[in-house]
Parts: C-alpha cells; sequence; structure tokens
C-alpha cells in the first residue's frame, strides 16, 4: 500500500477512535454517573411553560430561556422511554396546543394559532431536576378559582378532582415558577393539594406580572447592577426582590409579601424544604 494511503487510513481510524467510546457500559456506575453530570451540565436549560386557553384547551411550550426561543421537546410516539437518564418521559392528559415556533422575537412565549398544533396524545422530555415548571393562572372561568394547576385537573371542567396519583411527574418537580396576575390570585384548594405533595421541591419563584422588569428604577441600582447581572444568569433568569434597590423591593414586598410568607409556611408545615422568592422575569412576559 503507498504511503499515502496508508496515512490516509490511519488518520480515518484515529478519527472514528477520537469519535466513539463503545465500552461506555464497562465503566464504573460512579464514573458513568459523573460524564452524564458533566453532560447534562452542556445542555440548554429548559423552562417548561403551561397554560389554559379561553376555551380550557391546555397550551404548553418550551423555552430555552439562554438562547430565547421555543424548542421542541417532543416524544416520539414510539419514542424511548428515557433518552438520557436524567430525561424523563411526561405524558399530558387530554388535547394539549403545543407551541412549535417563536412567533415573536422579542416574546417568544406568544401563543396563537400559527405556530402551534395539536397534539393527542402529548409527551415530552424533561429535566425534573434541572428544568423550570412555569405555571401561569386560569382565570377565564367563572365557576372555577384562579389557579396555576388548572392544567394538570382531568378533566379541565370537572370541579372536584381526584387527587393526582403518588407516581404523577409533578411531585418529582424541583424548581417550579408560579404567576400571579392579581392581588387577590391567591391560589386555589386544587392548587394546594398538589403543593403540599410536592416532596422534591427545592425552589419557588412567584412571578409579579404586574410590575414588569422594563419599570425598574435601574438607575438606583447603583454599584449593585454588576453584581445583580452576574447572578441574573445564576438565577435562571429571574430577578429576586433582594436584588432590587430599597424603591422597587418595598413595592414588591407590599403587594405580594403576604403571598410569599403564605406558600412558604405551608410547604414548612408540610416538610418541604423550598426556598420561596418573589421575582420579576427579565426572560418572557406572563399574560
Amino acid at each position: 500500500m503507498p504511503a499515502s494511503q496508508a496515512k490516509k487510513k490511519k488518520s480515518k481510524q484515529a478519527t472514528a477512535s477520537t469519535a466513539e467510546f463503545r465500552r461506555f457500559l464497562d465503566l464504573p456506575i460512579e464514573l458513568r454517573n459523573a460524564i452524564w453530570d458533566l453532560h447534562r451540565e452542556t445542555q440548554p436549560l429548559i423552562r417548561h411553560c403551561f397554560s389554559v386557553s379561553k376555551t380550557s384547551t391546555r397550551l404548553y411550550l418550551a423555552l430555552d430561556y439562554r438562547g430565547n426561543r421555543v424548542v421542541d421537546v417532543l416524544a416520539k410516539r414510539n419514542g424511548p422511554q428515557n433518552p438520557l437518564p436524567y430525561l424523563t418521559k411526561i405524558g399530558f392528559t387530554g388535547t394539549v396546543r403545543v407551541q412549535t415556533t417563536s412567533l415573536d422575537p422579542d416574546n417568544p412565549v406568544v401563543m396563537g394559532h400559527k405556530g402551534t398544533r395539536k397534539v393527542v396524545p402529548a409527551a415530552i422530555y424533561a429535566d425534573l431536576k434541572r428544568d423550570i415548571f412555569c405555571f401561569d393562572w386560569h382565570d377565564e372561568r367563572a365557576e372555577l378559582e384562579h389557579e396555576w394547576f388548572c392544567f394538570l385537573r382531568n378533566p379541565i371542567h370537572r370541579l372536584e378532582q381526584r387527587a393526582l396519583p403518588d407516581d404523577h411527574w409533578i411531585f418529582r418537580v424541583q424548581k417550579l415558577a408560579l404567576g400571579r396576575q392579581g392581588a387577590d390570585s391567591r391560589g386555589s384548594a386544587w392548587d394546594y393539594r398538589i403543593l403540599r405533595r410536592m416532596r422534591a421541591l427545592r425552589k419557588v419563584w412567584l412571578i409579579h406580572t404586574l410590575y414588569y422588569h422594563d419599570d425598574l428604577d435601574w438607575e438606583e441600582w447603583g454599584p449593585q447592577t454588576n453584581v445583580v447581572l452576574r447572578r441574573l444568569s445564576e438565577s435562571k433568569g429571574f430577578v429576586e426582590v433582594w436584588e432590587l434597590c430599597d424603591r422597587d423591593r418595598k413595592k414588591l414586598l407590599q403587594y405580594d409579601g403576604d403571598m410569599e410568607k403564605s406558600i412558604r409556611e405551608h410547604l414548612e408545615n408540610n416538610s418541604i424544604s423550598a426556598d420561596v422568592s418573589i421575582a420579576l422575569d427579565k426572560v418572557m412576559y406572563w399574560w
């Protein structure tokens, strides 16, 4: 074999050997888990957004908040249960209208018939430990109280709901964001039946929706600004109340302080160790 061909063959073999590692399963379980943990940290952080339309249709979209774009995390009908060890396949009840593309580059979570499709049955892949699960208010039906977890009702119209099963995915969620759209929005009995069973919960953001981040007095932040912006990337796009200037902090605490205290006490009374914080959202509008 000519020297040039031998060199090319050797180069291809070297490339293949560096691109593939076929003895991964032969590694000790501790090392495999460490590798998967490193891989997990390289993946986009996803916000899973749940709402209900005026016609009582379930709405869902997945947002890569750092890329500010809607992403497709739908599971194929016959797809694997866990394509990656840290992902969980979640099935939704009933018909779900799924947003598949961003309609507004400045506000990617605007939902409409364009860019959406109905999926029955719908299932997604999610990282229940790392991803953020965002629940909005359902306030269109007079016979229902304002509530976060209307999406989880089955069916939506039934006032008396059976308790969710113990193995329901919501009880393994660790990061939760709840929208609040009015002073009288305090959650329903259905909400608190679910919250008290979320034993895995570690963080709750209570999103103040009426006082958007554009209203902040950024000039008053002074020396804090660089610190806050650095923390912003660590806090998943939320600006927490303690990061604000005195004027803005007082406004939010006056409006949402009682609600924050109520949720914290409810979780503590049910032996759930989760940090609860009022926050504004730098990434998306909550309608």
